[in-house]
């Protein structure tokens, strides 16, 4: 929806068990940005979302840690899915 992906969490996927699927679970081997609009969750490293069946993405970018600072490459205006 173009919304600012920014403003919404950073943090472990979370899933729904098969067995109850009111209960969740938390996947730390998946890092996760939570949409602050409407809760869909995306891979934090390539942009795919993680609901099943979606083909949505968000724009990813190529980043180093390098003496203390975060450093993101936005050379060419970023690449969906990159």
């Amino acid at each position: 929806a173009g919304g600012p992906v920014c403003e919404g969490r950073l943090g472990p996927r979370i899933v729904a068990t098969v067995a109850d699927p009111l209960a969740l679970e938390v996947d730390d081997a998946c890092p996760a940005v939570t949409c602050a609009w409407h809760g869909w969750e995306f891979d934090a490293r390539d942009g795919r979302a993680l609901a099943p069946g979606s083909r949505m993405r968000v724009r990813t970018y190529p980043v180093e840690v390098g003496g203390g600072a975060v450093l993101v490459d936005l050379g060419d205006g970023g690449a969906p899915g990159r």
